[in-house]
């Protein structure tokens, strides 16, 4: 961000910083257990695994549908009004992880319930949801796909994915051999 602010000043180009929050959708990577929680837990749902869930399943997250994102670039690309910014781009609400793995299991049909494990990684933020306020003003970005819509149309398309590998376990060892993980 620095880099491009003080490039562009320097160089009287426009620019746009947009912070995304966390993007999901069709088509994003089920592999990589770096990816995301909604890919992580559709596959163990998949495979009849159970959904361990970080401290307390209280700690909140801005789940923002990737055509919301896709909008948000579109109109500050092309849209005048945003010169020299810096935004975030997100649903503009804060979600429980628990009730995303309620919500995801009940849309994929299954009855696997959400495990608490109180284990925790180093450093992650407990609240995080974006001030989408900035991009409402300057362009009318108003994102459309609500969580529910999101996950529904992602368990969708899911379900017309091949299963992948869980590789969750292997991805916590890692974080555990780093001391990253209690």
């Amino acid at each position: 961000e620095d880099l491009m602010r003080v490039s562009c000043t320097s160089l009287d180009i426009p620019y746009a910083i947009l912070r995304f929050q966390n993007v999901f959708g069709e088509g994003q990577s089920l592999n990589n257990p770096y990816t995301g929680i909604l890919s992580i837990f559709s596959t163990r749902i998949r495979l009849g695994l159970s959904l361990p869930i970080f401290e307390d399943g209280q700690e909140t997250r801005d789940f923002v549908h990737v055509e919301d994102v896709v909008n948000a670039i579109l109109r500050s690309t092309f849209n005048d009004a945003v010169t020299s910014e810096t935004a975030n781009v997100g649903l503009g609400q804060p979600t429980t992880i628990l009730s995303i793995a309620k919500m995801l299991s009940r849309l994929m049909n299954s009855t696997i319930k959400p495990d608490i494990t109180a284990q925790y990684r180093v450093g992650d933020i407990r609240h995080n949801h974006a001030d989408i306020s900035r991009l409402r003003y300057s362009i009318g970005y108003e994102p459309k796909i609500s969580v529910e819509e999101g996950l529904k149309r992602f368990c969708d398309w899911v379900s017309t994915q091949p299963i992948p590998e869980d590789l969750l376990e292997k991805a916590n060892a890692e974080l555990k051999a780093r001391k990253l993980m209690g």
